[in-house]
């Protein structure tokens, strides 16, 4: 009879064990897909669905990051030329292609460090950690030659922009960075309009 309590005892620990192995894989298997889930939300809110720049929130943190450690930065902000006629006269899906030349073309001729993110509609910002302002302006210029030849007929893709620095270990003030490159791309954009770019 001890035996025979001794061996269901022995039996109940090892179907314990086995239920406890058993629950420990599943809420294994469990939190690797909620890990796996969270990253797909993260790339979510960090990446733009349509241009596969960096979203406005990725920028500000980047930026806030930067401000708060000293870092010198660099913004140029952008704002796409035409987008509406395009929209208008040969739709939306050529208006998407058209902001995903643009964004593919700024990607392509960024410094690996420096970040692009669409900032709203037709707009996008370039966060450097660099205060090379004139070389941003002078790759921003050649893109935009290079746009030129792309396109329809009578729709050449191009973009205004302005560029800010804040040297290395100036305290700078990130909204009037932002409110400063603004000013600048509609002052560009304005010679734009009357030809003089």
């Amino acid at each position: 009879m001890i035996q025979f309590i001794l061996f269901l005892a022995h039996t109940h620990r090892i179907i314990e064990k086995a239920h406890y192995e058993a629950e420990y894989y599943r809420l294994e298997e469990e939190r690797a897909e909620h890990v796996k889930r969270q990253m797909i939300l993260q790339k979510l809110a960090y990446i733009d669905g349509l241009t596969g720049a960096f979203t406005r929130r990725y920028a500000m943190e980047m930026l806030e990051s930067m401000q708060k450690d000293g870092l010198e930065v660099t913004v140029a902000y952008i704002d796409v030329n035409g987008l509406k006629k395009v929209n208008d006269t040969l739709g939306h899906q050529e208006g998407d292609r058209y902001l995903k030349l643009i964004a593919d073309s700024l990607n392509e001729s960024l410094n690996k460090s420096d970040i692009l993110s669409r900032i709203g509609g037709d707009e996008f910002m370039i966060v450097s950690n660099s205060s090379e302002k004139e070389g941003l302006e002078s790759m921003l210029k050649k893109v935009n030659e290079l746009l030129g030849t792309a396109g329809r007929e009578g729709y050449r893709p191009s973009f205004s922009y302005g560029v800010v620095s804040a040297p290395h270990k100036v305290p700078f003030d990130l909204e009037e960075l932002l409110r400063e490159s603004d000013r600048r791309m509609y002052v560009n954009k304005m010679q734009f309009k009357r030809g003089n770019v």
